[in-house]
């Protein structure tokens, strides 16, 4: 099987993702960008790199029909066993679209324990910030520069597959969250210790087994 580079990436922003009123007798809504075109990330360690860089998502890089043939799962914290909703082949209880600004979701708040947890956080601001899980080939879907202070930047012109949106908790504190044990290729903290690679080898084996 063909081996791609995963990632996740995390975009904060005040009103990335909200919860909305929906009509009256309907459940609120939870709506956000999960994918961010155009935006540099914070400086960020790459496993594969062996140095921090920065990483720019192109437009283009995701299309409607790729959304509509892949399976997604909208998740807290990128835990697979707090699923919120899901499309599959581009249906099903949660709604991904693509325009200029980037990737956008919606939902309906589930009515369980996970789903109105999440919604109170969201209102509370306690999660505010947007993640996603994705996976690209280092040789074809992406091109490298450096900045003028030398350091390394790519920019991912193609997302090969597009694994989760999560809502997540403040993301400059992402690395000592469930994010330190989403992938081996997460590229949101440095190798601090063997337990902690350990830890994101465990998560990235449990992905596999999934797709």
């Amino acid at each position: 099987m063909e081996k791609h580079k995963h990632e996740i990436r995390t975009y904060s922003d005040a009103v990335n993702v909200q919860v909305r009123s929906a009509e009256e007798g309907r459940p609120e809504i939870i709506e956000g960008y999960a994918v961010v075109f155009g935006s540099r990330s914070n400086l960020i360690y790459d496993w594969m790199a062996g140095e921090k860089i920065y990483e720019t998502i192109e437009r283009g890089s995701v299309t409607q029909a790729d959304l509509d043939q892949w399976d997604v799962r909208a998740t807290l914290d990128h835990d697979f066993n707090q699923l919120l909703a899901r499309s599959v082949n581009g249906k099903g209880s949660l709604a991904l679209t693509v325009d200029d600004h980037g990737v956008k979701y919606s939902f309906d708040v589930p009515d369980t324990i996970d789903g109105e947890r999440a919604a109170e956080r969201i209102k509370r601001g306690e999660l505010f910030g947007s993640s996603f899980m994705f996976s690209f080939d280092e040789k074809t879907d992406c091109t490298y520069s450096r900045d003028k202070d030398g350091i390394l930047c790519r920019s991912v012109n193609k997302i090969v597959q597009m694994y989760d949106i999560s809502i997540v908790q403040n993301p400059a504190y992402q690395a000592s969250s469930v994010s330190r044990r989403s992938m081996e290729d997460a590229g949101v903290i440095e190798p601090e210790n063997n337990n902690v690679i350990a830890e994101v080898a465990a998560m990235r084996r449990s992905i596999e087994q999934i797709y």
